[in-house]
């Protein structure tokens, strides 16, 4: 008698928890939000550019420029001695001026380079390969 007492008060325990559950609690009351909308697109102030270099009719007998950067150094000497060999072939008395550097990052080093081949040069050509 006295398990089936405790049986039926632990029964009717789990059915009370069971329904408090399922009863849906009191809205609580609506915090006063604010939201603030930010232009996705940012105010981004328009820069002139500068027209591109007039194109020349043609690269024979010109001072070729060129300077090629490549994070993969195979990659980078297969494709710069490729193009190096087309334009040999292509154009027989132009002179090829290779610009001497580290790398592509613009810093007072390369700036100088890019400076210097622009001058020596009639024509710059500036490759990336990786």
């Amino acid at each position: 008698m006295k398990r089936k007492l405790i049986s039926i008060l632990i029964g009717s325990l789990l059915c009370l928890a069971i329904v408090i559950q399922l009863v849906p609690a009191p809205p609580a009351e609506a915090a006063e939000v604010t939201l603030t909308i930010l232009n996705p697109k940012g105010n981004v102030e328009q820069v002139e550019i500068p027209p591109l270099a007039e194109r020349v009719d043609t690269l024979d007998g010109k001072k070729i420029g060129y300077w090629f950067y490549t994070k993969d150094e195979s990659a980078g000497i297969n494709a710069r001695d490729s193009l190096l060999n087309i334009l040999r072939q292509m154009y027989p008395t132009a002179q090829l001026i290779r610009a001497h550097g580290k790398g592509g990052v613009a810093n007072q080093e390369t700036t100088a380079i890019y400076e210097r081949t622009a001058r020596e040069s009639d024509i710059s050509i500036f490759g990336v390969a990786n």
